[in-house]
């Protein structure tokens, strides 16, 4: 069974994605732009650092579309793991 899930990524509305404790949780050894699997089979995954970064468009911006704002921040609170390479449905449905 899952831990108790925590907080992982937060922006200035509030919102919460909120993830299981040991999904895409890099291991105490492993560090930013590190490269690692979880099993024989798994994706290759890459360490991502905790950090904050502005998302969305200026609102002065130039050919602003209605879907690339508002601009707000992110706060990521603790590193992730993420997947170097896409996974396809084929392989999503087949769990390789």
């Amino acid at each position: 069974m899952v831990a108790e899930s925590q907080a992982l990524l937060s922006d200035s509305s509030s919102k919460q994605l909120i993830v299981p404790e040991n999904v895409g949780s890099p291991k105490s050894n492993q560090r930013t732009g590190d490269n690692f699997q979880d099993c024989d089979g798994c994706p290759e995954l890459v360490v991502i650092p905790a950090g904050e970064f502005m998302m969305g468009s200026p609102s002065l911006e130039a050919g602003l579309d209605n879907n690339e704002g508002p601009q707000h921040r992110v706060t990521i609170t603790k590193p992730f793991a993420v997947g170097i390479y896409e996974v396809t449905w084929d392989e999503w449905c087949d769990g390789t």
